[in-house]
């Protein structure tokens, strides 16, 4: 009985800290985010953030080392909210609703993307776009063909990832840089059919 109740005890305690845990850091990615509206990526220091966020520096130390981690954690929320979007329509064969979706993530955080487009912060976000396509596209593979899946080499899928990456980010700083005129839909399926064809005759020729 003792055991029973010092266990609830411990998992309570647990959700409490897991749930403090994560208002800190909310607090810590809505001050930088806040702060993205009025200053570049590198004019950011972390006693912007911990002044905006209402926290003490060693509360930051306790969950970042630095503001690239903040900017990573971020981005892969990003990446979390597209991915929820997408999942419904990955065994689709008409994929331009994937590229559709990233643009309406991009548009919705325009405000702060706008003030990452900087040095340092455009290299973190090239490699994390690399990550998330090779992510989509071997989700993709696996909806689509199962086990069946188009047996082609771990090199030829880098060259893939590296090939759709570039394109994807020339496409959507063209995009921003145009006031984003056109509808996400419109500018998936541009990419899409520029894409599509090329992608497909690797897949099926197996390189």
């Amino acid at each position: 009985m003792y055991n029973d109740c010092q266990g609830e005890f411990s998992k309570l305690m647990e959700e409490k800290m897991d749930l403090r845990i994560k208002k800190t850091k909310k607090s810590i990615i809505d001050a930088f985010l806040q702060l993205l509206k009025e200053k570049n990526f590198n004019q950011i220091s972390i006693s912007d953030i911990t002044r905006k966020a209402m926290i003490a520096r060693p509360t930051f130390y306790l969950h970042y080392r630095n503001k690239r981690e903040v900017l990573v954690e971020y981005l892969d929320i990003l990446f979390a909210q597209y991915l929820e979007e997408i999942r419904p329509v990955l065994r689709q064969e008409d994929q331009y609703q994937l590229p559709a979706a990233l643009f309406r993530q991009v548009r919705k955080n325009a405000p702060y993307l706008y003030s990452l487009l900087h040095e340092n912060a455009v290299v973190i976000i090239q490699d994390k776009l690399h990550q998330y396509i090779r992510d989509v596209f071997g989700l993709m593979l696996r909806e689509q063909f199962g086990e069946q899946a188009p047996d082609i080499s771990q090199n030829v899928r880098d060259y893939i990832v590296a090939a759709v990456a570039g394109m994807v980010w020339a496409v959507i700083l063209k995009w921003m840089d145009e006031g984003m005129q056109e509808q996400p839909e419109k500018m998936g399926k541009m990419l899409n059919t520029i894409s599509r064809p090329g992608i497909l005759n690797l897949l099926n020729t197996g390189m």
